[in-house]
């Protein structure tokens, strides 16, 4: 033998609840610029100059050699040793020019 049991609940909707509108009127000098450097703005300049994908680590270990300020990373490496795979020299200077493109060097 088995036992059923059923809730029936009964939701509503307040009336009456206070909406506020916001008018917003956007004037040609208030757009934001679209350079952003994001990392993956840096890798769509790169793409579309030389026809070549950097790694998100390459432009970090770029930004650290350069100085440029980083958050910190939250996604290291728990090993004792990680095994790190170095920047090559050609990427790094397409990383660079994609820095002074976007005003970080």
């Amino acid at each position: 033998m088995t036992t059923h049991v059923e809730t029936v609940v009964q939701l509503s909707r307040k009336k009456g609840t206070p909406k506020i509108e916001v008018k917003m009127e956007v004037q040609e000098g208030d757009i934001p610029e679209l350079k952003n450097p994001t990392y993956k703005r840096i890798q769509e300049f790169v793409m579309d100059k030389y026809g070549v994908h950097v790694h998100s680590r390459y432009i970090a270990e770029v930004k650290r050699l350069c100085g440029i300020e980083m958050g910190e990373n939250y996604n290291k490496s728990k090993k004792d040793n990680p095994d790190i795979k170095h920047c090559p020299q050609d990427k790094m200077e397409y990383i660079k020019e994609a820095l002074k493109y976007y005003e970080l060097l």
